[in-house]
């Protein structure tokens, strides 16, 4: 057949679904903010994330005006199936008045 492909260098080698990648496949995520309000309309928010994928967003009105509110993590790393960890943190505001 003659066809050799070492995999470290371009080559003529068409992909047809396969993806040539480094040693590591870096993850990307998409977040969404979903909020219920009391008038049970709702409201879904990207949070828009940096090149580390930290990102942050304000909740404001819960127990008020909104209901309700869930977070959606989704991994969206074009090909692979592999579980991924993150980290989210929550601050809740402080108390407030003397």
């Amino acid at each position: 057949m003659g066809f050799l492909d070492d995999v470290e260098s371009y080559t003529v080698w068409e992909a047809q679904g396969f993806t040539r990648i480094g040693e590591f496949l870096p993850q990307q995520y998409a977040v969404q903010l979903m909020e219920i309000f009391e008038d049970d309309t709702f409201r879904v928010t990207p949070m828009e994330l940096d090149a580390n994928n930290a990102g942050g967003l304000v909740i404001t009105g819960i127990g008020s005006v909104v209901k309700k509110a869930a977070l959606v993590v989704s991994p969206i790393t074009e090909g692979t199936r592999h579980p991924t960890n993150f980290d989210l943190e929550i601050i809740l505001p402080g108390p407030t008045g003397p």
